[in-house]
């Protein structure tokens, strides 16, 4: 290989990883990018519960949860999602406790105690803090509603086993 050679293919080689480089660049998340949320299910296993903020309870099915993942940061919690009727309680509940804890039960088990620093109006909660990804993966499984189960193929043969012996075609 000549000089000249041997120099084109350096110079071909640093444009790629000049080219390589930039485009890595452009792929370091932003800490403003927010986290995903996951959607999960309460395994037949996990008894329903209802949620309690405060003394206000919110019946299992009304609410949407979800897992707050931020990967980049090891930075997991619960995101929850209250029906319009719901956040209007919430907001009257949380105006009235200001710079106080207000519990968040899950059964009669307290998984979080912040302190309101100012009134929830929209309806959305961010649980986070010191939780594992599988601490948080657990407390939106024990609130959200149970997966579904697809039937096996003897389940499914069942309903026309039934009816093949009742005598109707």
């Amino acid at each position: 290989m000549t000089t000249l050679a041997k120099t084109h293919s350096t110079v071909r080689a640093l444009s790629a990883l000049t080219l390589l480089a930039a485009a890595l660049a452009g792929c370091v998340p932003s800490r403003d990018a927010g986290p995903e949320l996951v959607e999960l299910c309460r395994p037949d296993t996990v008894p329903d519960k209802p949620l309690r903020i405060g003394t206000l309870e919110v019946s299992p099915g009304t609410f949407d949860a979800r897992l707050s993942v931020n990967d980049t940061y090891n930075e997991y919690g619960v995101h929850i999602a209250l029906n319009q009727v719901d956040a209007q309680r919430l907001a009257t509940l949380t105006r009235s406790t200001l710079n106080q804890r207000l519990p968040l039960r899950i059964g009669d088990v307290v998984i979080s105690e912040p302190i309101v620093r100012t009134p929830i109006l929209d309806g959305r909660i961010l649980i986070s803090g010191s939780f594992t990804r599988m601490g948080a993966e657990d407390v939106v499984r024990q609130i959200s509603p149970p997966c579904l189960r697809l039937a096996t193929s003897e389940e499914a043969a069942e309903p026309e086993a039934a009816a093949a012996g009742s005598g109707r075609e």
